[in-house]
């Protein structure tokens, strides 16, 4: 099953800027990937999964780890495999670790 985002604010740039649209995937995701989940306190949100299994974004203005949690595969939307944006389409591969978060 595949869906569509719109990415809002600044959170992971440079990797993403506000108004690209990523296509998601539902698979469960891995170290690296950036995915979109339901989060209790932020709402539906974008963001990479780090080595410790906590949810961060790529820039300084994102919302601090320690804020954001770990992340919960529960909560999952849809993993992000490609973005669209006014440069193109281009993969988003997470720096693939083989583990699965």
């Amino acid at each position: 099953m595949f869906s569509l985002y719109k990415v809002r604010g600044e959170s992971m740039k440079p990797t993403l800027q506000p108004g690209d649209i990523v296509l998601l995937r539902k698979r469960p995701a891995y170290i690296g990937d950036v995915v979109v989940v339901d989060h209790v306190r932020f709402g539906i949100i974008l963001k990479r999964i780090d080595a410790n299994r906590q949810l961060i974004g790529d820039g300084p203005a994102s919302t601090p780890s320690d804020e954001l949690g770990p992340y919960k595969p529960s909560t999952l939307i849809g993993t992000a495999i490609l973005a669209i944006t006014p440069r193109g389409i281009r993969r988003l591969s997470a720096r693939r670790s083989g583990i699965r978060a």
